[in-house]
């Protein structure tokens, strides 16, 4: 696990944030991720709306950033996973805690296949774990962090360590 306090607050540089994108919702029977949405910012309060908007998908959410070693030793198992599972009901949507625009558009190059391409808008520790409070995970300031959700939005596992993978895997295939 990295430990999220080595850079504390952040702010992205740019646009204010935009409400939770459209393209993020699925409906069902189209429970994919499209790696070709557009870089969106959605802001922190907004992170129930990609749970709301996944209903009827198995959603595996994670909370990763470009310059996590974790993360990205976990792309290509992430990959791996949604292409396994994609086609029976698995919809993976990552949202980066990156500030710089440039690394994170260079990591969704080469691992971008999965992950939705939304980055966090302001955001502080604190206002991390309320917000994953608010849907039903718990933030402990560390990254990678993956919740898996049923087809109704509830939330059925938590992980953060890569070790846990397996574990993870096999609620994905209990939840499908």
């Amino acid at each position: 696990m990295l430990l999220m306090s080595m850079f504390a607050a952040a702010a992205l540089a740019g646009q204010p944030p935009a409400a939770a994108p459209a393209a993020l919702e699925a409906t069902a029977g189209a429970c994919t991720s499209d790696p070709t949405l557009p870089l969106a910012e959605l802001p922190l309060t907004e992170l129930s709306a990609i749970v709301e908007g996944s209903r009827g998908c198995v959603l595996l959410f994670e909370l990763y950033a470009s310059w996590c070693a974790p993360c990205v030793k976990l792309a290509p198992d992430v990959l791996r996973l949604s292409e396994t599972y994609g086609a029976q009901g698995l919809l993976v949507r990552g949202v980066s805690a990156d500030t710089d625009r440039e690394r994170l558009g260079e990591f969704l190059e080469r691992h971008g296949g999965v992950f939705a391409p939304v980055v966090l808008g302001d955001w502080t520790l604190e206002a991390l774990r309320g917000e994953f409070a608010e849907v039903g995970g718990e933030f402990k300031d560390a990254i990678p962090l993956f919740l898996l959700y049923d087809r109704e939005g509830a939330l059925l596992y938590q992980a953060s360590e890569p070790k846990e993978l397996e574990a993870l895997e096999a609620a994905i295939k209990a939840a499908l």
